[in-house]
Order: structure tokens, then sequence, then C-alpha cells
């Protein structure tokens, strides 16, 4: 299998589905989308998304200055994020319809207006 497997190509560019929700996106994954890489099944769906201006959805893993996470004990870890993966972000938020979320609430305001639309 390569990176169209499944297929999701055709569907996405025949606007099959109203938008491409991508939750949580890696900070390789930016990095590729901020180059316009499209070499695995969610860089290639995202880029073939935007070809065809179906609007893309994304929450990054790294944004901000300090990013805290919660282990699988409970515990928290403190990460920061590089420079280069906060410019990787700011180039993927200047594309064209292209929403970046700051987190799982904003996602599900933004579902819930589609719902009620």
């Amino acid at each position: 299998k390569g990176p169209n497997a499944p297929f999701l190509g055709g569907p996405i560019q025949r606007k099959k589905y109203a938008f491409l929700l991508v939750a949580p996106v890696t900070a390789n994954t930016m990095a590729k989308l901020a180059c316009g890489i499209a070499d695995s099944l969610v860089s290639n769906s995202v880029s073939l998304g935007l070809k065809a201006r179906v609007p893309v959805y994304l929450l990054p893993t790294d944004q901000g200055s300090e990013v805290e996470t919660v282990l699988r004990d409970g515990t928290t870890l403190k990460l920061y994020p590089r420079r280069i993966d906060l410019d990787n972000l700011e180039r993927v938020r200047a594309m064209d319809h292209v929403t970046i979320f700051k987190d799982v609430e904003e996602i599900a305001i933004m579902l819930e207006k589609l719902r009620a639309s």
C-alpha cells in the first residue's frame, strides 16, 4: 500500500465530503504540508482537498511556546515546539481554505455549527 491507500483523493476532489478534518496533526505532517509534500495518506488527502478547495480543518500538536501533555500515568510533560515547527504552522495557516484549531473545543463548536445549519 502506498500514500493513496485507501484511495480518498477522488471522493475528496469530487467534493463528496463537505470538509476534511485532521486531528491531531503531528509536526512531521505540518512540515510536509508547509512544503507541499504529499507522500502519506494524510498529507496527500489534504493536498488533494486543497486543490479542489475543500475546507481543511487541522489541529496541530505543536502550537504556542509551550505544550503540556498528560502521560498515561497521569503525570504531565512540558514540551517546547521548535521555531521551525511554529514557522511551518504559520505557513499552513496562511493557505487558502485551511483553518487551524487551537484545541478540541474549537472543533466541537465548528461541528455543532455545521449540524445546526
